[in-house]
């Protein structure tokens, strides 16, 4: 029974931190060591606006397009949306297909929006 909780607790853990909240200056901080950065918000919600070196990536389109994004398979990917919701949904998304460094912005678009964009 104990080992059960044990491995429960660790597999809950590792799922969390898989897909953890990043701050705004946190993802700053990524970014400048090279971070992929993912805007999942639609085409023309990114040509209005987005986080500098983002790429748009829709969510609808986000596992299509995982092959493209192989190469960040060990490296530090953080995800945005317009709420929030698709973020963490994208970054369990990643986690699930093999990505093992991904972060979802904290506060969405609004956070990063005040702190880096274009």
């Amino acid at each position: 029974m104990l080992a059960a909780i044990a491995v429960i607790v660790y597999e809950v853990r590792e799922r969390v931190q898989g897909f953890a909240a990043l701050s705004p200056m946190q993802a700053v901080r990524l970014m400048n060591q090279g971070a992929l950065v993912i805007d999942l918000r639609t085409q023309e919600s990114f040509d209005a606006g987005h986080i500098a070196d983002a790429r748009n990536v829709p969510s609808a389109q986000l596992e299509a397009q995982a092959e493209t994004l192989k190469k960040w398979r060990d490296r530090a990917v953080i995800t945005y949306c317009e709420s929030g919701v698709s973020g963490a949904g994208a970054a369990r998304t990643l986690t699930k297909l093999g990505f093992t460094k991904v972060f979802n912005l904290e506060g969405a678009w609004a956070a990063g929006s005040r702190t880096i964009c274009r």
